[in-house]
């Protein structure tokens, strides 16, 4: 695939998104029968880290929120317009196709001889995208960007046949990483087993096992960590955040630190 969807290659125009999508139709719930149900999408029902669409909900015409206006299909995508900096971005799934979505989104609807759907939806996803709709949000207290300036963002268009050749290996990706979640998720349910059954829940004392609070062990009172010494002998070394905060352990990220006092830890 060319380098980050081809935009450093310059062989792709760059097309303003609003050229390739569609208008989407809206209504008014409160001229509709009071007691019509609708499905409702609102800014809280994306997961911004999954960027799926987990929170929609029934409503009635008499309850529908003032916001709620845009209908939506299957394959739509949803760009949240309120703190793009989060990155709350989703496509409608097949089960909710019709509903209705608030309009602090933009919903953008490929055309279909123009721009895929998936190959849209992954470009709303990357870092450029996001830095782009950041870097034009206006609001201290709550930031949002206009439709306009979703709109008017560029999308590097390949041909279509090779729009779907890059959504496909990116919808590849996208699966390993969820069987990734999942599996540590599971691995975590395991972990927390293991732990009952050697050592019980300890809310409830299944083990009757004596309690102590881990301050007992130490001769000094814990501290945040110990600095440096600028001055007097070095023999020592204390590792510095950096050295586990980054994607792997850095052995190398250490400063002298005077000798420890002896006694810190009971034996």
């Amino acid at each position: 695939m060319k380098a980050g969807f081809g935009m450093a290659d310059g062989g792709w125009p760059a097309v303003a998104i609003g050229e390739l999508v569609e208008p989407v139709k809206t209504w008014n719930p409160s001229r509709a029968p009071s007691d019509d149900i609708f499905n409702y999408i609102d800014l809280s029902a994306v997961d911004q880290d999954t960027k799926r669409i987990i929170g929609a909900r029934q409503v009635s015409c008499c309850e529908a929120p003032s916001r709620t206006r845009q209908l939506v299909i299957y394959g739509d995508v949803l760009v949240s317009t309120v703190r793009p900096n989060l990155n709350s971005v989703a496509r409608v799934p097949v089960e909710l196709d019709g509903a209705t979505v608030s309009t602090g989104f933009c919903v953008l609807r490929p055309r279909a001889l123009k721009l895929d759907g998936s190959y849209l939806f992954h470009w709303t996803k990357t870092a450029l995208f996001v830095t782009n709709m950041s870097n034009k949000a206006t609001g201290a207290n709550y930031p949002a960007v206009s439709e306009r300036a979703v709109f008017d963002s560029q999308i590097p268009l390949p041909p279509l046949a090779e729009q779907r050749r890059i959504a496909t290996i990116l919808d590849a990706a996208e699966a390993l990483r969820e069987k990734r979640r999942q599996s540590l998720a599971k691995l975590e349910i395991l972990t927390q087993a293991i732990f009952l059954d050697k050592f019980g829940d300890p809310s409830s004392s299944t083990k009757d096992w004596r309690s102590s609070f881990f301050k007992d062990f130490f001769d000094m009172p814990l501290r945040n960590g110990l600095s440096p010494s600028n001055s007097g002998a070095v023999t020592a070394k204390v590792l510095t955040l950096s050295a586990i905060t980054g994607d792997s352990f850095r052995p190398g990220a250490w400063k002298h630190l005077t000798p420890p006092r002896r006694g810190f830890i009971r034996e």
